[in-house]
């Protein structure tokens, strides 16, 4: 599981915390070596219009609170034609969830050099010894550490409590008429049920049933769809259509698709900048010309109070809960 602060590096395990976030695991599958394929964020996989634009859709990776203290029941089968590997460090369930799904599809996606000799080499491999070396694949980790917030301080390793928010990343992927959970805290691979024709209706109900074990007021859910980056299709499809001298509201229509992706991609890649930024010698600097300007402690007070106002909205909410 991960812990709640995203970035930010649990000294004892060598791995930050990441976002879940499209432009993050898009970058991250790029930096790994894998080509044709992105990630896109999923708001309801009952949008049929919103999920067939995004077909096809090679695996699902979902994010949900981890329950603390909690033992999970292991429902894990046999299926040693599933690639799985356990979770054994701390803050690498979300690289490690796309692992999992990306080394079962390597029929359908280019995987890159990397990651197809990394399954090579762990393909004999039994669950643990594969996250183990998940672990120490050091381009891995550099891809994934990649995002680490800049910290000024190192703080100790501290087990998570009840009171804090802890969370998970698990995957979702088909293979062979079955679809599969792929959560690295189980021993296994998880059999969610069959399918003929659509994959992501069986891999909903699953992801609906997790849902509804939480209170109704949690809304803290997050999923994300492995699928085609239809950059170069389309703008291969766009050349073709242009020497072939089509009617130009086709040509249009394509080219506006086109322009919306590679905004899109624009806009991650700042958005990214920004995470990797080094913002601490600023606020170094903006703290310093507060305090003298004599406004620093005004503006502490109000953060205190807004600290306990939030602090008691936390409690309330865990009493109105229980």
């Amino acid at each position: 599981a991960d812990d709640s602060a995203t970035g930010t590096m649990a000294p004892g395990s060598g791995w930050c915390t990441i976002e879940s976030d499209p432009g993050v695991f898009s970058d991250l599958l790029q930096a790994i070596g894998c080509n044709g394929v992105m990630c896109e964020e999923i708001w309801s996989l009952e949008d049929q219009a919103s999920i067939d634009r995004l077909r096809p859709v090679y695996g699902l990776v979902f994010l949900f609170k981890y329950k603390i203290g909690e033992k999970p029941v292991d429902r894990s089968c046999v299926a040693p034609h599933v690639y799985f590997a356990n979770q054994v460090i701390n803050n690498a369930c979300g690289t490690q969830a796309l692992i999992n799904i990306l080394l079962n599809v390597t029929d359908q996606v280019d995987v890159g050099p990397q990651l197809k000799q990394f399954l090579e080499f762990t393909q004999g491999l039994d669950p643990e010894t594969r996250g183990e070396s998940i672990g120490s694949f050091d381009a891995i980790r550099e891809c994934h550490n990649s995002f680490a917030r800049h910290q000024t301080f190192s703080f100790e390793d501290q087990a998570a409590t009840a009171d804090d928010d802890v969370f998970h990343f698990i995957g979702y992927v088909p293979k062979d008429g079955m679809v599969y959970e792929l959560d690295g805290l189980q021993k296994g691979p998880i059999e969610v049920g069959a399918y003929q024709n659509d994959w992501i209706e069986v891999a909903n109900r699953a992801i609906q049933q997790r849902i509804a074990t939480y209170t109704q007021g949690e809304i803290r859910f997050n999923l994300l769809a492995l699928c085609e980056n239809p950059l170069p299709r389309l703008m291969r499809e766009y050349a073709e259509l242009q020497a072939a001298a089509v009617d130009e509201s086709t040509l249009m229509q394509l080219q506006c698709r086109i322009e919306e992706l590679q905004e899109k991609r624009r806009k991650w890649s700042v958005e990214n900048d920004r995470r990797r930024h080094n913002y601490i010698p600023f606020v170094y600097n903006l703290i310093k010309i507060l305090a003298e300007k004599g406004k620093l402690g005004e503006l502490r007070e109000q953060g205190m109070v807004k600290t306990r106002a939030d602090k008691e909205k936390k409690a309330a909410k865990k009493a109105a809960d229980n």
